[in-house]
């Protein structure tokens, strides 16, 4: 997406009238709250945002934002690669009640400070699109942890095919087995 490191920061005061855009990777050390989930620092985050003034005065943030990362499968514990892109659709509002007033569409971003912090965007709207579980596919976990999966006993009395409807008859081939 770009060369460069995204800003800082930028100057609400001027990015919305000018309809700025910022882009550029993201550095894992501006996102503390990402770090701490994340599995290693080798993660790779590009972001592309614009801010626009729309007709009725609201300061718009659109984007983009672009990860790859590993988190911990929450079976194995192994690294599981997560591949995120995410749209962003931010109103930048200056308290929780204009927030309220939003059109549907729009998610707001809570903020009176002149110096709007680009990072801290990236952060919240990477956290919010990560999957609350993450995991590897089934074969692949067991494989991971160097288990083999067990063949399922098929014959009668042994809970396969000749069991019948009985769910105790393996307890009662058990208990003739010990008898």
């Amino acid at each position: 997406m770009s060369e460069g490191q995204l800003p800082a920061y930028v100057d609400t005061r001027r990015a919305f009238l000018q309809d700025a855009e910022a882009s550029g990777s993201v550095a894992l050390s501006r996102l503390p709250r990402l770090l701490e989930i994340l599995v290693n620092d080798a993660a790779v985050i590009e972001a592309q945002l614009r801010f626009t003034l729309s007709k009725e005065g609201e300061r718009q943030i659109t984007g983009s934002i672009t990860m790859t990362g590993e988190v911990p499968c929450q079976r194995c514990l192994e690294p599981v690669t997560a591949e995120l892109a995410e749209q962003l659709s931010l109103v930048l509002v200056d308290s929780e009640s204009a927030a309220a007033t939003l059109k549907p569409d729009w998610d707001p971003w809570v903020s009176e400070e002149y110096k709007l912090q680009l990072a801290d965007i990236v952060e919240e709207q990477l956290l919010l699109a990560l999957p609350s579980v993450n995991f590897h596919e089934d074969r692949q976990c067991i494989e991971n942890l160097g288990y083999e999966q067990a063949e399922l006993p098929v014959g009668e009395g042994a809970g396969g095919a000749g069991a019948g409807d009985n769910p105790f008859a393996v307890l009662k081939a058990l208990k003739d087995d010990n008898g």
